[in-house]
Formats: structure tokens, sequence, C-alpha cells
């Protein structure tokens, strides 16, 4: 027979069931705040702000919005990854900056992050850059529209394309970086530590 309480009885029950709860809370609370002090001191601790990285003469700093900052020819830089987490990716193709250099850089977005990634860095080389439409074999690639026009392989034009098998690749003046999604920004990175020669 299930027993009766009264609703003092039940009012008691609720609040020590509360003050458990806030307890715990609390407890969580400070757990994670000393975490956090303890593993993310800012002293270059392991991904902390001022974090850094040596790799071959270039110095990597983690900045306080997380990327990686470095300095090339007088020019600040920020990547998301550094020198060293790129260095398994198989990269053979790129466009070097004496290809890009004072000429419209073209593009083609499959993955934002990892097209802003090459705009700010190796895109200031460039006199302007746009997205547009590539047209390539009769086949045109991207989204064809008044703000995209048509471009060839003939302009220097990177497309970025979303594929189960990574595959950077050149055909006349287009670097084609078909990889899953989530791989495309590390493959940025990697053809910016390249064409800024940082990476071989």
């Amino acid at each position: 027979m299930r027993k009766i309480f009264t609703q003092e009885q039940l009012d008691k029950k609720k609040k020590i069931k509360q003050g458990v709860v806030g307890i715990v809370l609390i407890g969580l609370m400070l757990v994670s705040t000393l975490a956090y002090a303890f593993f993310n001191t800012g002293d270059g601790g392991s991904g902390g702000v001022g974090e850094k990285v040596k790799y071959n003469g270039f110095e990597f700093v983690r900045a306080e919005n997380g990327y990686w900052e470095f300095s090339s020819d007088g020019s600040t830089f920020f990547t998301y990854y550094n020198p060293k987490e790129t260095e398994s990716v198989n990269v053979t193709s790129y466009l070097s900056l004496e290809e890009i250099y004072n000429k419209p850089l073209y593009f083609i977005v499959s993955n934002p992050t990892a097209t802003n990634e090459i705009l700010q860095t190796i895109g200031r080389y460039s006199s302007r850059y746009q997205s547009v439409c590539l047209e390539k074999n009769g086949v045109k690639i991207g989204e064809c529209n008044a703000d995209n026009p048509i471009k060839t392989c003939s302009d220097n034009i990177i497309i970025f394309k979303e594929a189960n098998e990574t595959n950077v690749y050149r055909d006349g003046n287009c670097l084609f970086i078909d990889a899953i999604y989530s791989d495309q920004t590390i493959i940025a990175d990697r053809i910016i530590f390249k064409t800024l020669g940082i990476q071989n």
C-alpha cells in the first residue's frame, strides 16, 4: 500500500531534491572552471592562447580567436591549421604566387570556411577576387547568374567540390579541390603553406 504524504512533507522533499540538484550544478561549474583554468593557461600550454609551433623558419602562434597567426614577407596571416597538422595531407597541385600576383582570382564555393582561408591569405596577392561559374567541356560548374559570370580554365579559378575521395588537381589555371566537406579547410591550409613556400 502506498504511503500518503501531506503537502508539507511533499514540499520538504521537493526542497531537498532542489537543494541536491543545486549543489551538484554548483560543483560541476566549479570543476569545469578549474579544468578550463588548468588546461587553457594561455602560456603556451596545449591548445591555449599563445601556444607556439616553429616550422621551417616560421613561427605560428595560437591567437585569441583560435586561429594560428604567422608572418611572411612582412604580412600577417591566420590559418585554422598549422603546418605540422597539414603534413599528412597529400597535395601536389596549387597556384603559385607568380600566377596569382596582381591578377583576378576566381572561386567556386562548396565550403565557405575553406574558401575564406584562401581568400584571406593568398587572395590578398591577387588584384581582386570573385565568385564565378566555370564552363568546362560544355558543362557548367557552380551557380551561373548575373553575380557569378562564366569563366574558363584560362582564368585563375579555385573550385571546391564535395566528393567522397580527395583529389587536388589542375586543369590549365583551374585548381580543383575535390574532398569531403570536413577535409576542405585542412586541404586549403596545405595549399596556402605550399603557395607561400612554407611547405614543399
